[in-house]
């Protein structure tokens, strides 16, 4: 009695469910169209992006890695650290090293004894 209310229940549905021809070929054109249309621009954003992302990064290490604070020249070296930049950029290669003179100055080693730095 059960499966033959089911079969009365479900006999009306028979053939409405799915897609037909047409439908499958508005989709495939939809398809088409989006990838005609949007796909291109999307990528060429996210290209120019990249690049972006890449350059700004880029020039953020070489500001870090010239600078005179050692914290921050040792977070140059903590962000590149597989040195994928540091091949990319010329200017990451060379070792860390100050963009400015130190002023010499009498630093006491000893009491009595003075050098120059």
């Amino acid at each position: 009695v059960l499966l033959a209310t089911r079969l009365t229940t479900f006999d009306h549905l028979q053939g409405d469910w799915g897609l037909t021809e047409e439908d499958s070929m508005a989709d495939i054109k939809r398809q088409a169209e989006f990838k005609k249309t949007f796909l291109p621009s999307a990528k060429a954003q996210i290209r120019v992006l990249n690049q972006s992302y890449h350059d700004m990064l880029q020039q953020f290490l070489v500001m870090l890695n010239s600078h005179s604070d050692v914290s921050l020249r040792f977070l140059c070296f903590r962000l590149d650290f597989n040195e994928h930049y540091k091949k990319m950029e010329p200017k990451l290669r060379s070792p860390m090293k100050y963009s400015f003179r130190k002023k010499r100055a009498d630093v006491p080693i000893f009491r009595g004894e003075t050098t120059k730095f």
